[in-house]
């Protein structure tokens, strides 16, 4: 767990959250963490009116089935665990 957040805390945000929401955003999030099942998602000042970065992250993890790793001020880190089957 602690490499997970080394990697998160040097890595650029993939996905960036805004006023439409996070329904724009769920299946980009969902191909990205196909691609490379960790990604740090960036929440923006206008998704953050009526919710809390913590909130959103809850919301994006439940959609797409994967787990939050780390919550960092407007940020956190979403990490999908491969199956055993799963093959490139």
């Amino acid at each position: 767990m602690k490499n997970l957040r080394k990697r998160l805390n040097t890595s650029k945000p993939s996905v960036r959250i805004g006023k439409a929401g996070t329904d724009n955003v769920i299946e980009e999030v969902k191909r990205q963490l196909e691609d490379n099942s960790l990604i740090k998602i960036r929440v923006l000042k206008a998704a953050r009116s009526e919710r809390s970065t913590g909130e959103i992250a809850k919301e994006v993890a439940d959609a797409t089935n994967s787990e939050i790793i780390q919550i960092v001020g407007n940020s956190f880190g979403l990490l999908r665990r491969r199956s055993s089957s799963h093959t490139r």
